[in-house]
């Protein structure tokens, strides 16, 4: 699958997905929103969700491995460690 593909899917279809087949990276914080990142296939996801009312409000799919600079504490996303 492509992340067009992927954007092209409902967010029910996108979230089964990625639940199914997707591999989790990190989690970080933005504002009000929690961001968790996953990667499916050769892309990145980012799933932005309010916690308190357990509510998704987006879902980017990128190809651009400059997704991981926004995890800068995060092992997994920092290949000099």
């Amino acid at each position: 699958m492509t992340s067009i593909a992927f954007e092209h899917l409902c967010q029910n279809d996108q979230l089964s997905l990625l639940n199914a087949e997707g591999v989790y990276i990190a989690k970080r914080k933005f504002k009000n929103l929690w961001v968790i990142l996953f990667q499916l296939d050769k892309f990145y996801v980012e799933i932005l969700y309010e916690k308190y009312r357990c509510t998704v409000k987006e879902i980017f799919a990128t190809n651009s491995m400059n997704i991981l600079f926004f995890y800068p504490d995060d092992d997994r996303c920092n290949p000099s460690n």
